[in-house]
This record gives structure tokens, sequence and C-alpha cells, in this order.
């Protein structure tokens, strides 16, 4: 990142003292339009790294093709917040990524595929945790549908990390604008 903000410094440099000081003003002009350019291409490079470190939730992988997604923002028991990104296929959820935070701290927990074999609730797990909301979730009531808890599965017993969790609907509204 240094290197691209350097790059451009320098060129200016290199550039003004090869001029001399008695450039006319079609000299000067085109100098200013050469470092405008040169200033432009430093932007465009660095745009591709912005947009990748600008990501707050990163997207969600899963295997099969995804054609839509959503932001659903919950307040929860305790003062917890979780954002969701629910990759939708179709109607159907697929997968979420989510964010859950509690004051200062925040915990990213990425990755969570959908779990077909749970018919209680609309489910989804990783290898460490499972997120539950009601049955029934699907892209077109995403915004109504109250999510259930958050627990981190454990050796011996899980944890619970946010339950009683109800939509945010300004939030959410915000989100998905």
């Amino acid at each position: 990142m240094k290197l691209v903000k350097f790059v451009p410094a320098l060129l200016s440099l290199v550039l003004t003292a090869c001029a001399s000081n008695d450039m006319t003003s079609d000299k000067m002009m085109a100098h200013n339009e050469q470092m405008q350019m040169i200033e432009q291409q430093a932007i465009q490079m660095m745009e591709p790294v912005m947009a990748e470190t600008m990501a707050a939730i990163p997207p969600v992988n899963v295997e099969k093709i995804t054609d839509g997604s959503k932001v659903v923002v919950y307040t929860c028991q305790n003062n917890k917040m979780i954002t969701a990104r629910y990759a939708f296929q179709g109607n159907n959820p697929k997968a979420v990524n989510l964010v859950l935070s509690q004051g200062k701290h925040t915990k990213q927990i990425n990755g969570l595929s959908r779990d077909e074999n749970n018919h209680d609730f609309t489910s989804f797990k990783s290898d460490k945790y499972v997120w539950n909301v009601e049955n029934g979730f699907n892209l077109e009531n995403a915004a109504t549908k109250v999510g259930g808890m958050l627990t981190e599965k454990g050796a011996e017993s899980d944890a619970i990390l946010a339950k009683l969790c109800d939509v945010e609907t300004t939030a959410t509204k915000q989100a998905n604008k």
C-alpha cells in the first residue's frame, strides 16, 4: 500500500527535477496533465486493493451457484447483535456468514452451510457453530423471520453465544439498500 503512494510521489519529484525553471505556460500545462495522468494510473492500480480490503463481511462460499443474497440484522438478549449475510439459490437459503457484536467486541463466523437434515428449524452449521432461525425461512421473508440461537460446539457441551434474536427492521432495510 505504501508503495502505491510512494511511486506517484517519486515520479512527480523526478519529473519536476527534469523540468527547467524557465518553462513556458504550454510546458507547464503539459507537465500538469502528465502528473494528473500518473495520479489517475496510481488510483486505478489501488482500487482493486481497496475494494478487497474494505469488504466488511467476506462473500459466502458454497458449492452450488447462488443467485441472491440478503443481509439481516438481529438484536439478541444481553445487548448482543448479529449481522447475517445469507446466500440464496432461488428462494432457498444455502449459506450464511455472521458477525456477532457485543459492545466493542466482534466475532466473525464464516461459512455456515444449510443443514437440510434439521426439520425443526432452518439451520446453518459449520464444524464449530450452529445458527438456527425460524422454520420456513426464505428469501422473500428473510427480514421478518425470527432468529433463534447461535451456539458454539464444545467437547462436552455447547455454549450459547446469542439467543432470542429479533430482526432489527431499520438496520436491515439500511443494509440492503
